[in-house]
C-alpha cells in the first residue's frame, strides 16, 4: 500500500478504475476495499493472494466471506467516527 495521504488506483479485470479506500487483514488475510472513480458508491472488496510470486487481488470466495469482510469494514468506520 502506499502512504495514507497519497491516492492508488487499481484498474480491474472489468477495465473500470477503482480507488483503494481502506485495506485491513482479517484472520491473517489482506482485503482491500475499492470505490469505483466513475461511481464511488459502487464497493468492490477483493483479497490479497500470492500468484506466481505476485500479489493479486481475487474475488471473494463465499457469501459469507463477504459478510465478514463488509462487517469488519463497518466495525472500523463506526471506530473513526466515534
Amino acid at each position: 500500500m502506499k502512504e495514507q495521504n497519497s491516492i492508488e488506483l487499481i484498474t480491474l479485470e472489468d477495465n473500470e478504475k477503482y480507488i483503494v479506500v481502506d485495506a485491513m487483514a482479517i484472520n491473517n488475510t489482506p482485503y482491500v476495499y475499492l470505490s469505483k472513480v466513475t461511481q464511488p458508491d459502487d464497493i468492490c472488496v477483493r483479497k490479497a493472494v500470492l500468484m506466481d510470486r505476485s500479489e493479486c487481488l481475487v474475488g471473494l470466495d463465499s457469501e459469507y466471506e463477504v459478510a465478514l469482510a463488509l462487517k469488519m469494514f463497518k466495525d472500523k468506520q463506526e471506530k473513526l467516527v466515534r
